[in-house]
């Protein structure tokens, strides 16, 4: 509801300090406030309060907080209306130049007069509200270029630790492969033993056949010449032998070798393809 101005009341209009907010007719004036009747203010052509805010009088601040009060007899204040002022009228084309009197002309005067160094003081107050915006946005800027630096620095460590561990992993994939290998190479040896063991007992078996059938038929075996597949045992089987003879011999891959008698000095020998040398007893 808009709130009509009163022609017969008086009216202090003026900005309350900070910590008199809560109780404003208590409070002090941060400044000295403006006094003007509501017939004034008629003659200004400002008939309610939310004009008044919408349009004060140029000897007013845009974007701040005003509270009205109603002047009495007794000296206390009634709070009227508050608002902050959105605009100024045009004191060209304010109806006060055909309204006012000489007296209401000589107040307004004087009204302008004393807001002049209050607008002073507005517009100092605004330049060094910028200036401490500035200085806050600059450290705000120096903070950020901080963990700009950080968050780089921290960038570089990632990709170092990055490669640290990819290198890493690629020296336990290495290792694995190689355990692989040495398992694979072990269970061919495993299995390359077995084979041979198992050679070495069909052999065993088979002269034991042909011993057991010669002797069921009461003849002599006849033994098929084998290759040797160890050092002959106990004794020195070579002494029967004569230079040049030839015993065959199987190697660990299964394959027989010719191994030829010699004499060295006075030791009997036999000696590989491949120049090896070996002796019994």
């Amino acid at each position: 509801m808009m709130q009509q101005i009163d022609g017969s009341k008086r009216y202090e209009i003026g900005r309350i300090k900070k910590d008199s907010l809560d109780q404003p007719e208590q409070g002090e004036y941060l400044y000295t406030p403006t006094v003007l009747t509501g017939d004034q203010l008629h003659k200004f052509g400002i008939m309610s309060w939310n004009e008044f805010f919408e349009g004060a009088p140029p000897t007013f601040q845009v974007g701040r907080l005003y509270h009205v009060f109603e002047s009495r007899a007794q000296g206390d204040r009634k709070l009227v209306s508050m608002g902050t002022i959105t605009s100024l009228r045009n004191p060209n084309a304010m109806p006060m130049q055909q309204g006012l009197n000489d007296g209401d002309s000589k107040m307004w005067n004087m009204i302008s007069a004393k807001e002049s160094p209050h607008n002073i003081k507005f517009f100092k107050e605004q330049l060094q509200e910028k200036d401490s915006e500035i200085k806050r946005l600059n450290l705000k800027l120096e903070e950020m270029n901080k963990e700009l630096s950080k968050a780089k620095e921290d960038k570089v460590f990632a990709e170092q630790e990055l490669r640290r561990t990819i290198g890493l992993n690629d020296a336990i994939n290495a290792k694995e492969e190689e355990y692989i290998r040495a398992m694979e190479k072990a269970q061919k040896d495993q299995q390359d033993s077995s084979n041979r063991i198992l050679e070495n007992l069909m052999m065993i078996a088979q002269q034991g056949m042909q011993l057991w059938m010669a002797s069921k038929n009461g003849a002599q075996p006849q033994m098929q010449p084998q290759a040797m597949n160890a050092p002959v045992p106990v004794g020195d089987p070579l002494d029967a032998k004569q230079d040049g003879d030839i015993i065959p011999i199987k190697n660990k891959s299964g394959q027989v070798e010719n191994w030829t008698v010699k004499t060295i000095g006075d030791k009997k020998v036999i000696v590989s393809p491949d120049g090896k040398m070996k002796t019994f007893g």
